[in-house]
């Protein structure tokens, strides 16, 4: 890492078992957030504090982990995991195969963080929760009179129990990849299964991009199709535009599920 303005450049984290590709600082640059690949071929989350240069790892050992992004407003570090299974059979060679292993998930920056998927049929509504929905509201309408930007706001992070306050999101398990959030809805792409003879003209198949871009909304708690056809997209350092390619893929690399692109997210101060 080194400071955008210049300075002497400075080792984060190291593998060896495989390049980290996976990073991104927090919406303050406080944090640097990335996975790092042991000697089980999984991945686990790590957190970086850019001021005392400590290494923080909040997955375990026996997950794995793929794409953390930051919410945007700092309540939420999401990332996807590949934890679901549900093997096949193998008709030939009676092999087991997992297929569809990736959920979204969130874990909770800080202790006294609300669950968004808990249920709460039949509670009555939080004066808290109110209070909070007045003032974003308050807080839009300025947005609207002003251009200004204002400085980001410092994300609190309780370290202690990170790894326990980890939560799943309310969708079937799939193949999914390139994690991405806004602080209203998190975005990812969505691979159907496909044999090998799918996956290009060099197996005799098709060259469309066959993934869909999902959206999910966090206030509905639901998700449903974006865009058909996808096959990369990326999301602006502000949150607020997408960018997304429909171009027939020509990589060589066939790595079915996951999305060929430049996966780190590159922001600095």
């Amino acid at each position: 890492m080194v400071a955008a303005d210049g300075g002497t450049p400075r080792i984060v984290d190291r593998s060896d078992q495989a390049p980290i590709t996976e990073y991104g600082f927090s919406p303050d640059s406080r944090w640097l957030v990335h996975t790092k690949q042991a000697r089980t071929d999984y991945a686990s989350i790590y957190l970086y504090d850019t001021r005392d240069g400590a290494i923080h790892r909040i997955t375990g050992g026996d997950t794995d982990e793929a794409s953390p992004v930051w919410d945007p407003d700092g309540r939420y570090l999401y990332f996807l995991s590949h934890r679901t299974t549900n093997p096949l059979l193998g008709a030939r060679d009676l092999e087991n195969v997992d297929i569809e292993p990736t959920r979204v998930y969130l874990a909770l920056l800080r202790k006294d963080g609300k669950n968004p998927f808990a249920p709460s049929a039949g509670l009555p509504p939080d004066e808290k929760d109110k209070g909070k929905e007045k003032s974003q509201d308050k807080e839009k309408e300025e947005d609207k009179d002003k251009d200004k930007k204002e400085p980001p706001k410092p994300i609190e992070i309780d370290l202690d129990g990170l790894g326990d306050r980890i939560v799943a999101f309310p969708i079937e398990p799939g193949q999914y990849s390139g994690l991405t959030a806004t602080k209203s809805h998190v975005f990812w792409l969505s691979t159907p299964l496909q044999g090998m003879a799918d996956w290009g003209p060099l197996f005799g198949g098709p060259e469309e991009p066959r993934s869909t871009l999902v959206s999910f909304d966090l206030e509905a708690k639901k998700a449903q199709p974006f865009l058909q056809g996808v096959s990369a997209y990326d999301l602006s350092a502000q949150a607020n535009k997408l960018a997304v390619m429909k171009r027939p893929e020509r990589s060589s690399s066939f790595r079915p599920g996951r999305l060929r692109e430049t996966r780190a997210r590159r922001r600095s101060t």
